[in-house]
């Protein structure tokens, strides 16, 4: 009789703790789940809470509720800073496009037939590198837009092939003073998309503006057309130094990396061109290519 009270004693003590231990790794997994929603939604002040009372998983989810709560204001100091940023960014490059396009307005007013050479070339150089400021305060200005949370882009049904044809052939003079050998493969006949005009417009120039400044001696444009979906190929060789670099590392703000990027770059293009494609529901990445013994970058857009 006692045996049978102590089996009954000891089945039941079994009983609850294996009970108990099931709760305790159900609450953990319930905690777990909640976790990476939160941590997918930082805007949101939740915190975890434990489905049983159990004083260990209490403590546990208490401090990593501390640990939550610190992160949730650190989050909130860095959006206010970046907003109190792009806000900056945005007055004072539109502060000073104004008096920078008057400023080139009168340089190109100038007459230069009745300069002497060294002054001409002089003047030539003033205007260049205005020309350069603008561009920077524009890059700066896009910038502060694109990374706005009230931008927006409207979709519309256009020809791709067609879009990227009309670019290339914009770019053609530039490229072609580079004295850069051309690979271009773009359907004869349309390539419907849904994207906006003006972003996916202005990703393919920043493309082709980084081909005009990087590429050695060659490029490569090619529009694969998909069911309904694209994708746009952007290649061009490279010195052999930068293929130590992280090519995604391209996409970010003022990345310059090798010296051989920073000749006259600002590091912005790419950026906004993410910020682009990305707002189309896109998407972009960059890549190392070997060809014939050659280093290629290669930058490659995929839209729906």
């Amino acid at each position: 009789m006692v045996k049978v009270i102590l089996l009954i004693i000891f089945a039941g003590a079994a009983l609850y703790f294996a009970l108990r231990l099931f709760l305790v790794h159900r609450g953990m997994d319930t905690a777990g789940r909640a976790l990476s929603e939160i941590s997918g939604m930082p805007e949101e002040n939740r915190v975890l809470k434990s489905e049983i009372p159990d004083r260990h998983l209490e403590g546990l989810l208490e401090k990593i509720n501390e640990n939550l709560t610190e992160l949730q204001k650190y989050r909130i100091q860095y959006k206010a800073q970046e907003t109190a940023l792009r806000e900056q960014v945005e007055e004072i490059s539109h502060d000073l496009r104004t008096p920078l396009t008057a400023i080139l307005g009168y340089l190109k007013m100038m007459d230069r037939e009745s300069l002497e050479a060294e002054d001409r070339e002089a003047l030539e150089v003033a205007v260049k590198k205005s020309e350069t400021l603008q561009g920077l305060i524009q890059q700066f200005y896009e910038l502060s837009q694109v990374t706005s949370e009230n931008f927006r882009l409207e979709a519309e049904r256009l020809d791709a092939a067609k879009l990227v044809r009309e670019c290339c052939l914009a770019y053609y003079e530039v490229l072609e003073q580079r004295k850069l050998e051309a690979k271009i493969e773009i359907p004869d006949g349309p390539v419907w998309i849904s994207a906006d005009r003006n972003g996916l417009e202005r990703v393919i120039s920043n493309l082709l503006k980084n081909i005009e400044r990087y590429a050695v001696s060659e490029f490569y444009v090619i529009l694969y057309s998909d069911g309904g979906r694209i994708r746009l190929v952007f290649g061009n060789d490279i010195e052999p130094g930068m293929r130590r670099e992280n090519p995604e590392k391209l996409f970010e703000r003022f990345y310059m990396g090798s010296a051989s990027r920073s000749m006259g770059g600002t590091g912005l293009g790419l950026t906004i061109s993410r910020h682009l494609v990305e707002g189309m529901h896109g998407k972009i990445h960059a890549s190392y290519q070997e060809r014939d013994g050659k280093d290629y970058l290669e930058i490659e857009i995929c839209i729906m």
